[in-house]
């Protein structure tokens, strides 16, 4: 089968409404989005994470968040509803369209403002990208600033914000730890106030002081037997012979036995310890009152007489003596129960002195812990003040756009053009294609096998030829203005088409 230019050219000739059709309603749309579309400038800006200025094995800052989790919360922040339509408002930017709403300026507000995040990775800078678009190259550089500022002033406000809250925190927990400090040592000063005669640490004093009350005990029963063994002879001697002996000598009384022991004891300890032991002291107490004692015992000692007299004196005597060994017995048993009694209690007093002591040591380690933290906090907080630790910062300010960034009036066109005869070609031939009709004298051979002597073509009428002209043409204006419809209102919505037509009631 030959290539028959002619006929293709027939074709294109008795099918050119049709390609008129397709090729202009194309044509057409390009013209109109050339024409129509809003010249776009933009304005760009490159912002850089910088890390800190500081060594971290130095002075560490204590805000630990990752500068790309940093970004996207930043990010968040700008997209939000509230932050675009203040920055609206600022600006004094409008949505496209007559009809303006909070939700068309917002999606008008997301579409202009592009944020950026280029992570390089490990050990790679993060870089952020800022771009803004609008009608306005003023407007473009105003929008483009505005983002950069409020970028810089939230991360400057987290970070800040972030290191003065772990500041205070510590700080409250110094000042609740150091309350709870010092109401534990209150515990462990009020227990030891309470059972004084009762801590671990006076246990070993108590056993040795027991021991000593009861062999005092023991000397003071045994000299109480004695004297009632010698009230008894003396008795004996009266009766028998009517006389009584005086003694030579008066014998040694316990308080003068005792005062003879703990001045060796005393003097024993000074050897071992100073003055100022407590143990020292005890003994020197005890022997000014054993000293004061037996000065009593000596004054209450009567001369002897004769005769009945002399028995009564000494009995007298010896009931004295056996009355104050009696009070002495008393006030021994009842100090000897005081300190069984202490003794019994200290184990138990020991068991809670320790856990408060724990208690305290615990405390006291977290106290510790919270001060050094605290003042970890302080210098991070101080880092973060003085923007000295990561920060961002702009490495590209952003610059007045001298030509706009879209829409490519050339290219649309050429486009448009180029498309619109593609497809109105591809139409023709197309439906040519798919009519299964005989219209020229090869068709006759290759379907019924004979050869035509001659042709003769379709004869149109004048009222047949306008006709046709008069359905192309309002085929193709028809299809140049549902174009043109259809792209006003994927711009603009009814509001565009409203503008249009107050326009075209204006002039």
């Amino acid at each position: 089968m030959t290539f028959d230019l002619r006929h293709y050219l027939a074709v294109l000739k008795h099918r050119f409404g049709l390609f008129l059709l397709v090729a202009g309603a194309i044509i057409g749309l390009a013209l109109t989005l050339a024409i129509t579309l809003p010249t776009v400038y933009r304005a760009n800006a490159n912002l850089l994470v910088e890390p800190s200025l500081i060594p971290g094995d130095l002075a560490a800052s204590t805000v630990r968040t990752d500068a790309l989790e940093q970004l996207q919360i930043i990010q968040q922040r700008l997209y939000a509803r509230g932050t675009l339509l203040d920055l609206a408002a600022t600006l004094d930017i409008k949505a496209p369209g007559q009809i303006q709403t909070p939700d068309r300026l917002l999606r008008h507000m997301r579409d202009s403002i592009v944020l950026d995040i280029r992570s390089g990775g490990r050990g790679q800078a993060t870089l952020v990208a800022i771009s803004a678009d609008a009608t306005e190259p003023q407007q473009a550089l105003a929008i483009a600033n505005a983002v950069v500022s409020f970028v810089l002033t939230e991360d400057t406000a987290f970070r800040t914000e972030m290191a003065g809250q772990t500041f205070s925190f510590f700080q409250n927990e110094v000042v609740r730890l150091g309350e709870e400090l010092d109401a534990i040592n209150a515990a462990i000063l009020s227990f030891m106030n309470e059972n004084v005669d009762a801590l671990p640490e006076g246990a070993e004093y108590r056993f040795n002081r027991q021991s000593i009350l009861q062999e005092r005990l023991a000397q003071i029963r045994r000299e109480r037997t004695q004297l009632t063994e010698q009230r008894n002879r003396l008795l004996e001697v009266f009766e028998e012979t009517g006389q009584v002996r005086v003694p030579d000598a008066v014998p040694m009384t316990l308080a003068a036995r005792e005062l003879q022991d703990v001045r060796a004891e005393l003097n024993r300890n000074l050897a071992v310890f100073s003055e100022t032991n407590p143990r020292i002291k005890l003994l020197r107490a005890r022997v000014a009152q054993l000293e004061a004692q037996v000065e009593a015992n000596a004054a209450t000692v009567v001369p002897p007489t004769t005769g009945t007299t002399q028995v009564d004196v000494q009995l007298a005597e010896l009931d004295a003596r056996q009355e104050q060994l009696d009070e002495q017995i008393t006030a021994v048993e009842t100090e000897m129960a005081e300190i069984d009694a202490a003794i019994r209690a200290t184990p138990a007093n020991a068991i809670a002195l320790d856990g408060l002591e724990r208690n305290y040591e615990n405390m006291q380690a977290q106290y510790n812990a919270a001060v050094e933290r605290l003042s970890t906090a302080a210098t991070g907080e101080r880092i973060e003040v003085l923007s000295k630790g990561q920060r961002i910062s702009v490495v590209e300010q952003a610059v007045l756009p001298r030509s706009p960034v879209s829409p490519n009036r050339i290219l649309i066109v050429a486009g448009g053009l180029s498309l619109g005869l593609a497809l109105g070609l591809a139409a023709v031939f197309l439906l040519e294609m798919l009519r299964d009709t005989v219209q020229r004298p090869s068709d006759l051979t290759r379907t019924f096998g004979i050869t035509p002597l001659a042709t003769i073509p379709y004869v149109t009428t004048g009222a047949e030829r306008w006709r046709t002209r008069l359905f192309w043409s309002a085929a193709i204006l028809g299809t140049l203005l549902a174009g043109f419809a259809i792209i006003i209102f994927l711009r603009g919505g009814l509001g565009a088409v409203f503008d249009i037509i107050q326009a075209i009631a204006r002039t």
